[in-house]
């Protein structure tokens, strides 16, 4: 009964769940586990979860609102009938479907310790970017859908330096179970199993095949295996020889020409644009731009000749291609950090903090070397690339420094991130930019809450435009140590009302936030938790 109650729960995205009284905290516990670990289509939890034995109540927290999850189910069904071709699937042998999600996973989705939702199939199927669980809950969806046993499989892997945990599968093909570890068929992964001292399988398309429906004899030469008497026997292996000769394409339509072929809806949010999976031959994971409204050659003008001035900078995203089909730019994707922030396994410490806005600054100052100010600065239109980088996109709203008209491109930005003299006259400049930054950390560190808003609410953007004292932000109210008052004292002087206050240069900025790095580095610790974001949004029922 608790399991069915648990169930329904999480599939309807219940926030509390009265249940028997003298029920267990470790019964809650199982049946979740046990259920998370069949059910790969819940990807909205995270196994956030709190019981008071009290009130006999389960409280859940999930990874994002009932909207979101609504909208993130039609990306993945889009991606599933699309990209993987299910009803093509279908029609292939049962051992040849395993090798077709196999290789399919692999080839659609890299690995990336910087992804978002990594411990969920969303990451795979939407932001083609995980590590071993999103994998592994991935290829489960996709067996499970094709009417194919399998369980989710943990362990620990030797060679890991900090004893990591590892996830992959086991299947069952014609009543035999086998060991399946699809993170290990990525490409990417060949060179960790070399630094290992292994020397991995390299079959059709660069992918590894040592851990395709092999026995637990070879599977436990590279690692342990938790609760190893729950889990089936795997006796016997496959030869994957014939098997991964399989064709596999991931684009969604065979006459794609060499650019690629436009993917599934990402965002329809922008004022002037929306955005989409693009998918390459080649294997380059990008977005597709394509503007919309009257001007739309307009804009999409103007910010292919900004992101093609700023080609050579390592803080922005790249512009890939320009599509003359669907008239939009093609942009290398990365992860936004607004979707980290989201993520409960995400957080920032002093140091990382302190290098997040070093990294925004140097892209601030990017754009100002070629000529550009960068305005529309905020949690959604700053990245994390595969190399752990911070880089700035969305280009729709910078202008020329020299511009007499600053309002004349796009829009201005987001209210909550501007400075007064530019919500209040359209004027920016470089003390504007330092401000951004400040108010960018201001949210960070303040519970994703602009200035005053505990006592003001929306009407705090008002207060702000008329010169009221900010506050220091949350976080740096507790237990301050030489790194939080020196920090309070850096957003302090870039959040002055009078940009002459202010630091005048993006330099100015940087230094002061260099002498704060160095300060986090004799005492590393965490100041930025991720999932508060996702409650904060959830409780608004974005």
């Amino acid at each position: 009964m608790l399991y069915d109650q648990i169930e329904t729960a999480l599939r309807n995205q219940q926030e509390q769940l009265p249940v028997a009284e003298g029920t267990r905290a470790e019964e809650v516990h199982a049946c979740i586990r046990t259920f998370m670990r069949t059910h790969p289509e819940i990807f909205w939890f995270s196994h956030q979860w709190d019981y008071s034995e009290e009130r006999h109540t389960v409280f859940f927290r999930y990874a994002m609102s009932k909207n979101r999850t609504a909208r993130a189910k039609a990306q993945i069904e889009d991606v599933v009938r699309n990209d993987f071709r299910l009803d093509e699937v279908r029609r292939l042998s049962t051992s040849e479907q395993v090798m077709y999600v196999y290789k399919w996973v692999a080839l659609y989705c890299k690995y990336n310790l910087y992804s978002a939702f990594n411990q969920s199939i969303y990451s795979v199927f939407v932001y083609r970017n995980s590590v071993c669980t999103g994998y592994a809950k991935a290829a489960q969806y996709l067996l499970k859908m094709l009417g194919i046993e399998s369980r989710l499989v943990f362990g620990t892997l030797h060679h890991s330096k900090k004893g990591s945990r590892h996830c992959w599968l086991v299947v069952r093909i014609d009543d035999v179970w086998y060991h399946l570890d699809p993170t290990f068929a990525v490409p990417e992964v060949a060179n960790l199993l070399r630094n290992a001292g292994e020397r991995p399988v390299v079959g059709e398309s660069r992918l590894v095949t040592d851990y395709f429906c092999c026995d637990t004899f070879t599977i436990k030469q590279s690692r342990s295996i938790e609760d190893e008497r729950e889990l089936p026997e795997c006796r016997s292996m496959i030869d994957s020889k014939e098997l991964q000769t399989i064709p596999v394409a991931i684009c969604r339509r065979k006459e794609a020409g060499s650019l690629g072929v436009r993917g599934c809806l990402l965002s329809d949010a922008g004022t002037y644009s929306d955005v989409y999976l693009w998918h390459s031959e080649h294997q380059e994971q990008g977005v597709l731009k394509k503007y919309r409204g009257a001007d739309w050659q307009g804009q999409l003008q103007h910010e292919f000749l900004v992101m093609r001035s700023l080609e050579h900078s390592r803080h922005v995203l790249h512009l890939l291609d320009y599509s003359h089909n669907d008239g939009g730019l093609i942009i290398e994707q990365a992860t936004p950090l607004a979707d980290l922030l989201c993520s409960h396994y995400y957080s920032l410490s002093t140091v990382g903090f302190c290098r997040l806005l070093l990294d925004v600054t140097a892209g601030l100052a990017d754009c100002l070397a070629e000529g550009f100010y960068f305005r529309d600065l905020h949690l959604n239109n700053i990245y994390r690339t595969s190399k752990g980088d911070y880089v700035l996109g969305d280009f729709g709203s910078c202008i020329r420094k020299d511009a007499r008209n600053q309002n004349s491109q796009g829009g201005v930005g987001s209210p909550w991130y501007l400075a007064p003299e530019t919500l209040l006259s359209g004027r920016f400049n470089e003390p504007s930019a330092t401000y951004g930054v400040g108010m960018l950390a201001y949210h960070l560190l303040n519970n994703f809450f602009p200035p005053l808003w505990k006592e003001y609410g929306k009407e705090s953007l008002r207060q702000r435009l008329q010169g009221h004292e900010l506050p220091p932000p949350t976080r740096l109210m507790k237990a301050p140590g030489a790194f939080e008052r020196e920090l309070a004292s850096v957003l302090s002087r870039s959040l002055s009302f009078s940009p002459a206050a202010r630091y005048q240069t993006l330099l100015d900025f940087e230094k002061a936030m260099r002498h704060c790095l160095l300060l986090a580095e004799e005492n590393d610790c965490l100041l930025v938790m991720g999932g508060i974001l996702s409650l904060r949004l959830n409780s608004r029922n974005q």
